[in-house]
């Protein structure tokens, strides 16, 4: 697949040598890392690279990620004019953990994701910015989407990638799952089972790049494999059963609650995810569409043969993506 590089953004042959050179002492010298107390108490860390540009990016990771994965993008997005504001969610990166092991993929309520979004939104100085752009990956989307249902105008824009609206629960039909989960955790609960890993997930893997699902880029991928190694207090495992309970039916909730948004919205699709299910994409544009909010060309953007990472996927998937997402933003 041939594609245009027109923003000049950051290609994977170059990576090695210009992470060690330039983004990475870009990183260092202006992230700036802030806490504060999202609920309940729990510390939620955040980065903010502020250059006095007249744009703001927020960044809006997926699950297990921390804002350390994305110093390339951080980066390029840079070069485009815009601050940039990136979150680790409760449970993972820099921020709090709610259980004993670190590890564990745990939240209580997926509306702690989304009050500690708004939360960090609030002290951000998103207001002193010309435009206001949001990019949310996965899991990352679904929080996004659910805050956008209800503040219309904190963004001018917003891009979706690979948006968390229908988990790939490999035999289990949602409805199963959700039943499954919230059986165990009912009639577990003072066994703490909403804490332990759901079937077949387990602590953190350092999966080989050939048995990976997330990207096609093995420079990218390896970069963040070697980035957990050297940063092992940002490792996160498997889900546990209260993470998939809350997940399914908050992912339930972005697509019925679609009509309610009203921020211009991009969704690209990755055709080869094995993450999520493309028709939870699909059903959240329908939705949009019917509400007179149609997300750009009324459906999804469809990056073919990528998969679930399109912000660290090979060039030939990352470059188009990202070209979507800036054309979007003009």
């Amino acid at each position: 697949m041939a594609f245009n590089n027109k923003y000049h953004l950051t290609l994977e042959q170059e990576l090695p040598d210009k992470f060690a050179t330039v983004i990475q002492p870009f990183w260092r010298k202006h992230a700036e890392i802030n806490h504060f107390s999202g609920v309940d108490g729990v510390s939620i860390s955040y980065a903010s690279l502020c250059q006095g540009h007249p744009k703001a990016l927020v960044l809006v990771p997926g699950r297990i990620e921390s804002y350390l994965k994305y110093q390339e993008l951080a980066f390029d997005l840079s070069q485009q004019g815009y601050d940039i504001f990136i979150i680790d969610h409760r449970g993972q990166g820099y921020s709090g953990r709610m259980t004993q092991d670190p590890q564990h993929g745990f939240v209580d309520s997926f509306d702690d994701y989304v009050n500690d979004f708004a939360l960090w939104l609030d002290l951000l100085p998103l207001e002193q910015y010309t435009q206001r752009h949001l990019i949310a990956h996965s899991m990352g989307a679904t929080i996004a989407s659910l805050y956008l249902t209800l503040h219309h105008d904190r963004f001018d824009k917003a891009a979706l990638c690979s948006p968390m609206f229908d988990i790939n629960l490999g035999p289990f039909r949602p409805q199963m799952a959700l039943s499954i989960t919230a059986a165990s955790i009912k009639s577990r609960t003072m066994m703490g089972w909403s804490t332990q890993y759901a079937p077949g997930q387990g602590p953190y893997q350092n999966r080989p790049f050939a048995n990976n699902d997330l990207s096609q880029s093995e420079s990218r991928y390896h970069f963040f494999r070697q980035l957990y190694e050297s940063h092992p207090e940002i490792k996160v495992g498997g889900a546990t059963h209260q993470w998939v309970n809350q997940a399914i039916q908050a992912a339930d909730r972005a697509i019925t609650q679609a009509s309610q948004i009203r921020t211009p919205l991009l969704v690209l699709q990755a055709a080869k995810d094995r993450v999520v299910n493309a028709p939870g994409q699909d059903q959240f544009c329908r939705n949009l569409l019917q509400a007179g909010n149609p997300c750009f060309d009324e459906e999804p953007i469809v990056i073919g043969h990528a998969q679930h990472e399109l912000l660290n996927e090979r060039d030939k998937y990352r470059v188009p993506s990202l070209n979507y997402i800036l054309d979007f933003f003009q």
